[in-house]
C-alpha cells in the first residue's frame, strides 16, 4: 500500500496564498488528517476556505454585507493545486473531470468556475 492520496497543495503554499494562519480543528493532528479554515476579511466581503487534505474536501464561502454571495461545499474533489505566475497566486480546485474552480485573492478577489465539455 502506497502513501495516502491527498491534495497536491501543501501547508506552506496555502499560507503564502491566504497570508493568514488557519484555524486548526485538532491541534497535534498532522497536516493531511486535520481540518484547516482560512478566514479573510476585506471591505464588504468575508471569505472562508476550509480544506481537509486527506479527504479532499473543500468548502468556500464568500459573504457580502447582504449575506452569502457564493458557497461551495465539495466532497472528494480530484485535487487542489497552487499556482504562482508573475507574482499572482491562484488556487485551482479540480472538482471533477469537467469542473474546475479558480480562486485568486490579489490584486483583486476573483472566483471562476470553469466547465469543460468532454467528448
Amino acid at each position: 500500500m502506497g502513501a495516502p492520496r491527498i491534495v497536491s497543495v501543501d501547508e506552506t503554499e496555502l499560507l503564502s496564498f491566504f497570508e493568514v494562519f488557519p484555524d486548526i480543528r485538532d491541534e497535534g493532528v498532522p497536516w493531511p488528517y486535520n481540518c484547516y479554515t482560512y478566514n479573510l476579511s476585506a471591505t464588504n466581503m468575508d471569505l472562508s476556505f476550509t480544506i481537509k487534505p486527506a479527504y479532499k474536501d473543500v468548502r468556500l464561502v464568500l459573504r457580502a454585507s447582504t449575506g452569502v454571495a457564493y458557497e461551495l461545499d465539495a466532497k472528494s474533489v480530484e485535487d487542489v493545486r497552487y499556482h504562482k505566475e508573475q507574482e499572482v497566486e491562484t488556487l485551482e480546485v479540480v472538482l471533477n473531470l469537467r469542473d474546475t474552480l479558480w480562486l485568486t485573492l490579489r490584486p483583486t478577489l476573483r472566483i471562476v468556475h470553469d466547465v469543460q465539455q468532454r467528448i
